[in-house]
């Protein structure tokens, strides 16, 4: 669903559900970088970098997150 939302360019309701996935699978990179990446559109530029930073540490395998950091 978040990524639904994101598509639809509404990150608040789509890091709702992302939030709800990082519950369930807190070891998966790629919804801590989604979920930096709604902050980033947000403008919520502390939590993005702690999004991402955690994404990095966990080995984001596309290393999309350290891209975005930059």
């Amino acid at each position: 669903m978040g990524h639904v939302y994101e598509m639809l360019e509404m990150p608040h309701y789509a890091l709702y559900y992302y939030k709800q996935a990082h519950r369930l699978r807190a070891s998966d990179p790629r919804v801590l970088l989604a979920m930096g990446l709604c902050y980033e559109d947000l403008a919520r530029w502390e939590e993005s970098k702690k999004c991402l930073k955690r994404a990095i540490a966990m080995k984001d395998p596309e290393g999309t997150a350290i891209i975005r950091l930059a």
